[in-house]
């Protein structure tokens, strides 16, 4: 069993220019100002390496949650993120 924490940043521009078959004013998603901003996530997880049943397999999880948003326009805060994978080598 192992675990692991780390954090992750981003800072995405907005976008520039415009779409003139694009309603921007009846939908916010169309809108070149409603797009990117700052975020800072903390993650944490765990992995088990299995060693005899199913030899060479990891399952892996990791959860994170957002610690700083500054996000442009209207947008969708992030509230909770969960990765999970299963490997294999060989």
């Amino acid at each position: 069993l192992s675990s692991s924490v780390r954090l992750q940043g981003s800072v995405t521009g907005d976008i520039s220019g415009k779409d003139p078959n694009m309603y921007a004013y009846i939908e916010p998603s169309a809108n070149p100002k409603n797009y990117g901003g700052k975020n800072i996530s903390a993650y944490a997880g765990s992995t088990l390496h299995f060693k005899k049943a199913l030899k060479n397999n990891r399952l892996s999880i990791e959860c994170g949650i957002p610690v700083y948003q500054d996000l442009n326009g209207i947008q969708l805060n992030q509230q909770l993120t969960l990765n999970t994978s299963w490997s294999f080598s060989f």
